[in-house]
């Protein structure tokens, strides 16, 4: 894709979010063809975000890694976005519900990374678990900001980072304790009500495929994945959307909490 397209397609995109406008399309001419030219627009969304906010990216989500997200979406492959400092907050925050169009909530198994982490295919399962620093509970905070997102395609939701909006990160435990990611049970409540449940193993069978994925593809992460980083591989509840004042409680077995209230 041209670089003065991608440029284009990252100013309109970027215009919307500082301005909190309505994301109509992208123009018809910079509307991405392939998920890389999609990517490429979204890394320069983000340079453009980095000389506004003066914070800087400091992980990745991963849309679509579930049956009820896909379903739901009715998109069937991996989608990611970028996570910035200012937006990945800490449990019992709360949020301005102002701050969004229509924001929702998903329920997240998350993690940090230990060390560098190269982009590789097929990278062993044993690598992908030593990467690995902590498991964490997590809210994704994801922000309804589309005209109609169901006639955009998959393609214009990656440039503008998947709906992500942030996170809220709650209780963490080593990846040590944890020995099977795909027996983890999260459930999630909205004003004290169970709203769904779901299993790790519901994430591409095992959430570890899910960073799998994300390491394969350098159009995504470039080189690396620097250690520290905050990744979150999918949501174990389809999206549920929030009325002001509502109070949102994620839990994860054996690991914890994560909550939030939008005032």
């Amino acid at each position: 894709m041209d670089i003065t397209l991608i440029e284009k397609a990252a100013k309109y995109i970027y215009d919307c979010r500082i301005n909190n406008r309505i994301f109509h399309s992208i123009p018809k001419e910079c509307i991405p063809e392939k998920e890389e030219d999609s990517y490429l627009i979204q890394k320069r969304l983000h340079k453009l975000l980095d000389e506004k906010n003066k914070d800087k990216v400091i992980g990745r989500k991963i849309g679509c890694t579930t049956p009820v997200m896909q379903n739901y979406l009715d998109i069937k492959t991996p989608c990611a976005g970028r996570i910035r400092s200012k937006s990945c907050l800490t449990s019992n925050t709360e949020i301005p519900f102002e701050n969004f169009n229509r924001v929702g909530v998903e329920c997240e198994v998350a993690i940090s990374l230990s060390s560098d982490l190269y982009c590789k295919k097929n990278i062993s399962e044993e690598c992908l678990y030593n990467s690995i620093d902590k498991v964490i509970v997590a809210i994704e905070i994801v922000d309804d900001r589309y005209l109609n997102w169901k006639t955009l395609g998959a393609k214009q939701l990656i440039s503008d980072d998947f709906f992500g909006s942030g996170c809220v990160l709650g209780d963490f435990v080593s990846i040590n304790d944890i020995k099977n990611l795909k027996k983890i049970r999260g459930f999630m409540y909205i004003n004290g009500k169970n709203v769904g449940s779901g299993m790790g193993v519901d994430i591409m069978g095992d959430p570890i495929l899910a960073l799998e994925w994300i390491v394969g593809r350098k159009d995504v992460i470039g080189d690396f994945l620097p250690s520290g980083s905050v990744v979150l591989l999918g949501s174990l509840v389809q999206t549920k959307w929030l009325n002001k004042g509502d109070e949102v409680k994620i839990f994860i077995d054996k690991i914890g909490e994560s909550r939030a209230i939008f005032f």
